[in-house]
């Protein structure tokens, strides 16, 4: 069932045109970046990887609007399950962030805008990260329309502050030592992004560390949102 209600996701999203001022967007910020030839590997990728993250929150925050209040209620009904349509939601959202990581991965190579090939191990983190920002991305847009954490007419500003908030939480706890208890709930950007522009060379200790952080992120946010979103609904 949460597959079907998926593609049916996927093909409401498509006939709407929601994707296309999202995409069209997305196309011009990999025109900017990629303007001029001989660039960094690993350095545009992590920029690619912010605006992938960027796009992320924007097209999973369209996914959720599809349907009104009222009509959320009576899908709920149809397709079995509030469990099954929140995973469906999250299914969809990312599946409509794919073609931009595709995109942004794909895009400078056919395109030559690099200054050397490099190795394969380089294209492998490039894609990881691409993955883990666009759920990081998910969650963001999913903790801001189907959580009812902030009320309508609010949500694009709590959407913009949680943006800021994680892509500049690297500096704000070198500043603010405090705001690291806030790390378990904060998108761990800068624990995928520094193996991007720290090196080239992999420190598989680091990887080690930070794919834990990763992953109890992921953990708590899924049991997080999914309980918040049946209270919301409830």
């Amino acid at each position: 069932m949460m597959g079907r209600w998926t593609i049916v996701q996927l093909q409401s999203f498509s006939r709407s045109y929601r994707w296309v001022a999202p995409y069209v967007s997305f196309l011009a910020m990999l025109g900017i970046v990629y303007a001029y030839r001989g660039l960094p590997v690993l350095s545009s990728y992590a920029v690619t990887s912010v605006i992938v993250y960027v796009f992320a929150v924007w097209l999973t925050m369209l996914v959720w609007t599809m349907e009104q209040t009222s009509e959320r209620h009576i899908v709920q009904t149809h397709v079995a399950s509030k469990r099954t349509y929140w995973y469906g939601k999250g299914a969809a959202s990312f599946l409509v962030v794919c073609p931009l990581i595709a995109l942004a991965l794909v895009v400078p190579l056919l395109a030559g805008n690099f200054r050397e090939t490099g190795p394969l191990h380089w294209y492998v983190l490039a894609s990881m990260s691409h993955v883990v920002l666009a759920w990081c991305g998910v969650v963001v847009g999913t903790a801001c329309y189907g959580t009812g954490l902030a009320t309508k007419k609010y949500t694009v500003l709590v959407a913009l502050g949680l943006i800021v908030y994680s892509l500049s939480f690297d500096v704000l706890i070198e500043t603010y030592p405090f705001v690291a208890i806030t790390s378990w709930v904060t998108p761990p950007l800068f624990r995928v992004l520094r193996h991007l522009t720290e090196g080239e060379s992999i420190v598989w200790t680091s990887w080690i560390v930070d794919g834990w952080f990763i992953g109890c992120f992921f953990v708590i946010s899924f049991y997080m949102l999914r309980h918040a979103f049946h209270r919301y609904e409830s």
